[in-house]
């Protein structure tokens, strides 16, 4: 398993932007909604499992760097859409 502050250091793409932190998620993963749209507040629970479904490791890491450990593990919880898989991994990464 990757440490966490690894995957920190390991962001180098970039799109939605917070505080001057961005994260690039590639087009296909949100093949159903604009990109430009997404709000990183408002559309997180949309982006989150898109990203732990569909993503690749620098996306999530990404996201981990984006949101922080703590919000996401609140989020996958929250997400009806996220297969048993996926969030048991996830709730482990996260623990």
């Amino acid at each position: 398993m990757i440490p966490f502050p690894y995957l920190c250091l390991s962001l180098y793409l970039l799109i939605l932007s917070k505080d001057h932190m961005k994260i690039e998620i590639r087009d296909h993963l949100f093949w159903d909604v604009s990109k430009e749209k997404l709000d990183p507040e408002k559309n997180k629970k949309l982006i989150v499992e898109r990203v732990l479904t569909r993503g690749n490791r620098d996306e999530v890491a990404g996201l981990l760097c984006f949101y922080g450990r703590d919000k996401i593990r609140d989020l996958i919880e929250e997400l009806s859409d996220l297969d048993l898989r996926t969030l048991n991994f996830f709730r482990q990464l996260l623990h």
